[in-house]
Order: C-alpha cells, then structure tokens, then sequence
C-alpha cells in the first residue's frame, strides 16, 4: 500500500463534502456540499487507486489527519501563547505529553512545564502502575501546590 500524505486543508474540504460526510450519529443543521474540479477528482481518483482505498475511505483519511493536523497546530498556538500548559496542549491536540514535547522541540519552542504539568504526569503514571499511593500523594501535592508559591510551608 502505498502511503499517501493528506492534502491542503482546502483540498481536505473538498474531498470531505464531495463524499457527503455526514457526522456518524448526529446530523448537522446544513450539509456542506460542492463539487470537486476535474483535476482534483482525477487526483482522488488516483490516489485512492495508488492507496488501494475506495475515494470515500481515502477523503476520510485525508480528513482525519487534516483535522489531527489542525488540532495540533491551534495546540501549539495555544502554548506559545500562555493559554495553554504543557499536558492542556496535549490534551487538545490528542495527543501524550511526551509527543506534545518532541513537537515543541522540533519547532525549537522553549519547554516550560507547569507544576500542573508535573501534577497531571504524576497522577497518569500512578495510573499506567496502579499506585494508589502515589495519586494520593499527588492529589495532595497539587492541592498545597498554591503554598508554594507564596513561599508559606506546609
């Protein structure tokens, strides 16, 4: 099989509605429709001959890892703004901390984890090991967190 690398965004689109997607158990208000030219029909075509996929199954995948890509850039945007943390990009973008981190620093963006950061990776590793010990010391960590900051003790 060959692999096939998604579209533009806009050629993601148009391979989207040229399919009439309709949301899988719900239905939205207006279906988005238009045709695609002949050259990109050709091109769908093509690709999905060369991908051994029907045209649908491949505008689906071109869809798909659009959207992926789109969450991950708005999650990037978001963290190079201050309106996100490290592991709340990463959960925007569907993805683990540590792939959120390798992204950054191909990007050359300067890594700043939070003590939020710190307190979600904590509690996720006490659930990969079920270690109740260790949730609870990290439930406890995050709610004195605020002491540290105001230099007060615990």
């Amino acid at each position: 099989m060959v692999n096939v690398f998604p579209p533009s965004v806009t050629a993601i689109s148009r391979c989207f509605t040229a399919c009439n997607y309709r949301p899988l158990g719900s239905e939205w208000q207006e279906e988005p429709s238009f045709e695609l030219t002949p050259k990109e029909h050709d091109d769908l075509h093509q690709a999905s001959r060369e991908a051994q996929l029907s045209p649908s199954a491949l505008a689906r995948k071109f869809v798909l890892d659009g959207l992926a890509h789109w969450y991950l850039e708005r999650a990037v945007q978001l963290y190079v703004e201050g309106k996100a943390s490290l592991s709340g990009a990463a959960h925007y973008a569907h993805i683990s901390v540590e792939q959120m981190m390798d992204e950054l620093r191909q990007r050359d963006i300067a890594i700043t984890p939070s003590a939020e950061d710190f307190f979600d990776e904590l509690e996720s590793l006490a659930d990969v090991f079920d270690a109740p010990d260790l949730r609870e010391v990290a439930t406890e960590l995050r709610e004195h967190s605020g002491l540290w900051e105001t230099g007060d003790t615990l």
